[in-house]
């Protein structure tokens, strides 16, 4: 079963052109390429305006994409879980954190993190040392610099990171997972 994958984040944009967007979605592509498995396919990448209003941000690139994963499938991993990634992007009104999230459907092995069967069963987390390689790894997203101009990660409203990359100690389900996240 091949999974889709479409590489949507938005980005600060400081100094950048269309053709820096451009740029930057080839980027972040081949960063996440180490991210997934042979069975997900790389269909769309999207790069967006921020700052602004959610009104005013405009999406100016939005481009196909070719190739799969590097990484090695786990024919035991259903695909539709995930790794859970947050960053950390300061509080809101209430106080209370929030996070700019990005689920990663690897499909058994996360940038040379490969899953024990307890770990893909749900009978146990993933072992700290390998959160911190996969929290490592994507925050590689984060603060890029392609053409000279840097690029933050940013929520569509154009709030921006406020720390390093976290890996959530158990797989997800994208589609399930915030019903029971607190």
């Amino acid at each position: 079963m091949q999974q889709e994958f479409s590489n949507v984040y938005h980005f600060s944009s400081i100094g950048g052109t269309q053709n820096d967007a451009n740029a930057l979605v080839d980027a972040t592509k081949a960063k996440e390429v180490q991210f997934h498995g042979g069975d997900v396919t790389f269909t769309r990448g999207r790069a967006w305006t921020s700052g602004g209003s959610q009104a005013s941000n405009n999406m100016i690139v939005d481009k196909a994409l070719t190739g799969v994963g590097g990484q090695a499938n786990a024919t035991s991993m259903d695909r539709e879980r995930a790794v859970l990634v947050s960053w950390p992007a300061g509080n809101d009104s209430r106080g209370k954190p929030v996070f700019l999230r990005k689920w990663f459907h690897c499909c058994g092995t996360f940038a040379g993190v490969t899953f024990a069967t307890s770990v893909l069963q749900q009978t146990s987390a993933i072992d700290s040392t390998s959160r911190g390689t996969i929290a490592t790894a994507a925050d590689a997203i984060d603060g890029q610099v392609v053409n000279g101009n840097a690029f933050d990660l940013v929520a569509k409203s154009g709030r921006g990171t406020t720390g390093g990359a976290q890996c959530h100690q158990y797989l997800e389900h994208h589609q399930l997972g915030d019903q029971w996240r607190s």
